[in-house]
């Protein structure tokens, strides 16, 4: 986005944890527009 990436901010959280999916999500701290967001992931199983 146009802003500096000193000023970007977000707070990230895992909701519905289930053994086949879940939900990211993710909130802007700092701006008011949203800019685009990739996830990775890994599954580690014990």
């Amino acid at each position: 986005g146009k802003t500096a990436a000193e000023c970007n901010g977000i707070a990230s959280w895992i909701e519905f944890i289930t053994p086949s999916r879940f939900r990211i999500c993710v909130k802007e701290l700092f701006i008011q527009h949203y800019d685009p967001l990739l996830v990775s992931y890994a599954v580690l199983s014990g």
